[in-house]
């Protein structure tokens, strides 16, 4: 194949027994990382399902958090895609992030 289509992230344990704030944090960055692709294509962006992926968002009160893995990712060009592990593990931003999800 010329095009890698799909991405998986292996985990160390178990995730469906994990602490719920820790895969929130996961979500929030997987969810960033997400965005983040979409903005930076080249094509249209299809307003009407980023305004439901937003109200997803919103719903599980992941908003707040998935702005602020946002503003990292902008601080870090590039992105990091799935591999938002350096994103959790800086101690600053992780602390940051609890409080926002």
């Amino acid at each position: 194949m010329e095009k890698t289509l799909l991405q998986y992230r292996m985990h160390s344990a178990n995730t469906i027994k994990e602490d719920h704030g820790a895969v929130r944090l996961e979500w929030a960055a997987a969810a960033a990382s997400y965005l983040d692709a979409i903005l930076a294509g080249s094509g249209p962006v299809e307003w009407a399902k980023l305004a439901e992926f937003t109200a997803v968002l919103e719903r599980h009160r992941l908003l707040r958090g998935v702005q602020l893995c946002l503003a990292h990712l902008r601080r870090h060009p590039g992105g990091m895609g799935l591999q938002h592990g350096a994103m959790l593990a800086e101690p600053a931003f992780r602390v940051a992030l609890q409080g926002c999800v």
